[in-house]
């Protein structure tokens, strides 16, 4: 073997070892891409827009707070609502307990609500000589709503959760 062979056999080698390593650059550069656009689509929160009909169905509802108008109450409330997709809230029975003293409320409650694009829902209720004003967030892709009312002289948060079926109490 000749001078001239050698040199040309290690230059060849040279040229192959670099575009191999030209060629697995690449592809480590290629995939390491691919894996960050993965997990940022992963941690990304997913876009959802709300209407009026993300809330529709039957919904348990309960709330716990203090009323200050007329002297401080401790109010606690159990309920049924019923959600129509269009903006309009009926209550179907309710438990409303005043500083201990329970009332059973059948249909005492109407309303409306307006559900805005950013999953937020402002209620407007009327019933039992009250009117109320409400303010939620719609959670689970309306499978649940969690509020407090926005009245002066009223502090009270709770939940709205979706159910199935009829129910009695």
């Amino acid at each position: 073997m000749n001078y001239q062979n050698r040199e040309e056999k290690t230059k060849n080698m040279f040229l192959k070892s670099r575009v191999t390593a030209a060629i697995f650059t690449t592809v480590f550069a290629l995939s390491s891409v691919s894996l960050a656009t993965s997990v940022k689509a992963e941690n990304e929160p997913q876009k959802f827009s709300c209407t009026n009909r993300t809330i529709q169905g039957n919904y348990a509802s309960n709330f716990t707070g203090v009323n200050f108008a007329n002297g401080s109450s401790v109010n606690s409330f159990l309920g049924l609502s019923r959600f129509d997709g269009n903006g309009n809230i009926a209550s179907v029975k309710s438990v409303l307990a005043i500083n201990g003293q329970i009332t059973r409320y059948t249909n005492e409650f109407t309303g409306t609500y307006k559900v805005n694009s950013d999953c937020t829902v402002d209620v407007f209720l009327t019933g039992a000589g009250r009117d109320d004003r409400w303010f939620g967030i719609i959670v689970d892709h309306g499978e649940k709503v969690l509020y407090l009312e926005t009245d002066a002289g009223a502090s009270f948060a709770g939940s709205w959760e979706k159910v199935s079926g009829s129910y009695r109490f």
